[in-house]
């Protein structure tokens, strides 16, 4: 065979290890994605820019509760499932997670900081 010839069963194969490589990407991306998602919507609601936090929890009202559940949730998904694996980003997630003010969750669903 010449060398000028495609060798259709070694670019099968490569096509194949190219395909493996990917799915094997795709956990690893989607983790990152994942977290680097939540750390933007965690900086965009803790950090202090036109808006302090205290006048975006206000202006969440009664949802401020339950985006403090669906994230304790979320983050106990992410720590869980990337514990021993990347914690690299687990100790990215605690750092945010340590940083929280003290929080009041009332009744209603809206959430204050404590003074």
């Amino acid at each position: 065979m010449s060398i000028l010839a495609i060798n259709n069963e070694l670019a099968n194969e490569q096509k194949l290890a190219h395909r493996v490589e990917q799915i094997k990407a795709a956990p690893r991306l989607l983790a990152e994605l994942m977290v680097n998602q939540w750390l933007s919507g965690f900086d965009a609601l803790w950090s202090k820019g036109q808006f302090s936090p205290d006048e975006k929890l206000a202006a969440l009202g009664t949802d401020a509760a339950e985006l403090f559940t669906i994230n304790t949730q979320f983050v106990t998904f992410m720590v869980t499932q990337l514990t021993g694996k990347r914690d690299d980003l687990v100790a990215k997630i605690q750092a945010k997670v340590a940083s929280i003010p003290a929080c009041t969750v009332h009744p209603d669903g809206t959430v204050t900081i404590n003074p």
